[in-house]
C-alpha cells in the first residue's frame, strides 16, 4: 500500500528560488544521499537524475538555469546525521512542496507522519531570512 505525505507553503520574498534552496542547505539540509545528489535536470520537471556529489558544482549551476528559466527545482533533501529526507520541489511561484518520502519519520505505533519533526525543519530555514511563510498545508493520504 502507497502512502502519499507532503507539505506545501508559499513564501513572500524577491529572492530567486536557487537562493531559498540555499536556505535549507545553511540551515541543516544535505544534497548527499548515499553518495548521490538527485534532482530534475534542466528542462525536465518530471524525470529525476543523479549526479555525484563530486559534481555539486554542475548542481547549482542547474540551480541557477532552472530558476532563470522559472523552470521547478526538484531536490532531495537529506536532514543532517540522519537518512530522512524529502524531495523538494521548489517553484517560480514562491511555493514550495516537500514530498515525505525517503525514509519517512512515523509517530509511534502508526503510519501516520511525524509532522511535528518535519515542521521546524522546514519553516526554521525562512524563518531565520526573514521570509515569510503566508500559506501552508499538509497532507496525508494513506
Amino acid at each position: 500500500m502507497s502512502h502519499d505525505s507532503g507539505i506545501r507553503l508559499f513564501y513572500s520574498s524577491n529572492l530567486p528560488v536557487y537562493k531559498i534552496v540555499d536556505c535549507y542547505l545553511d540551515w541543516g539540509w544535505s544534497l548527499d544521499y548515499q553518495g548521490e545528489i538527485s534532482l530534475l535536470p534542466l528542462g525536465d520537471n518530471y524525470n529525476w537524475s543523479s549526479l555525484k556529489t563530486t559534481e555539486i558544482e554542475k548542481v547549482f549551476d542547474t540551480f541557477r538555469k532552472k530558476s532563470d528559466a522559472h523552470e521547478t527545482i526538484g531536490i532531495s533533501l537529506i536532514w543532517k546525521g540522519t537518512d530522512i529526507g524529502v524531495n523538494a520541489h521548489f517553484y517560480s511561484d514562491n511555493s514550495i512542496l516537500f514530498s515525505i518520502l525517503i525514509n519517512r519519520k512515523v509517530l509511534d505505533n502508526t503510519e501516520f507522519t511525524d509532522v511535528s519533526w518535519y515542521l521546524p525543519k522546514i519553516l526554521m530555514p525562512l524563518s531565520k531570512r526573514n521570509i515569510v511563510v503566508e500559506f501552508i498545508e499538509w497532507r496525508e493520504i494513506i
